[in-house]
C-alpha cells in the first residue's frame, strides 16, 4: 500500500545540478510537508540548446541526492516526454498523493506555453519558488495564465533562500577556473572525469 501523501515533482535541465537545485527542493519539503521530491531531468529541455547529454545529467543529478533523504531520481525513456505527459505515469504511481509540481519562476513565466497546461493545472498544485520577479508580478502573471486556460491555477509561492544561482555562470565559471563552490564536491569530480564543460586539468 503506498502511503506517500504529498510528492513533490522537479523537472528541469539540471545543465548541470547545483546547491541551488538542492535548496529549492528542501525549502519545498519543508514548507508543504512533502514526503518525497522526484526529479526529473528533461531529455530535450525546451527553450534551450546545446545542453549536456541526458546520460550526463542524469549521472549529476544521481550523485548530487543519493544522500539526500525523500529525494529520488525518476527516469524517462521517452526523449521528447514533457512534464505533462509524465503525469499520467506519476498519478499512477503514486495513486491517491497529492502532486505538487516545482518550479522556478523563470519556469513559470512560459507555462502558458505547454502543451495540454489545462490538464496539468487541473491536476496537479504549482509550487513557485520567487528568483527573479516580485510576489505580486509573479501573482500577475498567474492571473493572465487563469485567464488565457480558462483555469485557476493551485499555486503556492514562496521566496528562494539566499542569492540566485544560475547555471549558465556556473558552466562559465567551470571553463574558466575549473572549479565551482556552487555545485556539490561529488558533482564537481563526475564533471572533472567526464571533462565536461572545458573544466579539465583546470584546477584541482
Amino acid at each position: 500500500m503506498n502511503d506517500v501523501r504529498k510528492i513533490g515533482i522537479f523537472a528541469g535541465s539540471f545543465d548541470p545540478i547545483h546547491r541551488g537545485h538542492i535548496a529549492c527542493a528542501r525549502q519545498a519539503m519543508n514548507a508543504f510537508g512533502l514526503d518525497r521530491v522526484l526529479f526529473v531531468v528533461e531529455p530535450r529541455p525546451r527553450h534551450k540548446q546545446g545542453v549536456k547529454a541526458f546520460e550526463h545529467r542524469s549521472a549529476m543529478v544521481q550523485r548530487a541526492i543519493a544522500d539526500i533523504a525523500g529525494f529520488q531520481h525518476i527516469l524517462i525513456d521517452d526523449p521528447y516526454c514533457t512534464t505533462t505527459e509524465t503525469l499520467p505515469m506519476l498519478r499512477e504511481r503514486f495513486h491517491g498523493s497529492e502532486l505538487y509540481v516545482l518550479m522556478g519562476d523563470d519556469v513559470a513565466e512560459h507555462i502558458a506555453k505547454w502543451p495540454q497546461v489545462t490538464e496539468l493545472l487541473s491536476s496537479v498544485q504549482l509550487a513557485i519558488i520567487l528568483r527573479k520577479f516580485k510576489r505580486n508580478e509573479m501573482e500577475q502573471r498567474l492571473q493572465k495564465l487563469a485567464t488565457i486556460t480558462g483555469h485557476k491555477p493551485r499555486v503556492h509561492i514562496i521566496d528562494a533562500i539566499g542569492a540566485p544561482i544560475s547555471s549558465s555562470k556556473i558552466r562559465l565559471q567551470l571553463k574558466r577556473e575549473g572549479t565551482s563552490d556552487m555545485v556539490q564536491p561529488v558533482v564537481l569530480d563526475y564533471i572533472r572525469t567526464q571533462n565536461l564543460y572545458g573544466s579539465s586539468g583546470l584546477a584541482s
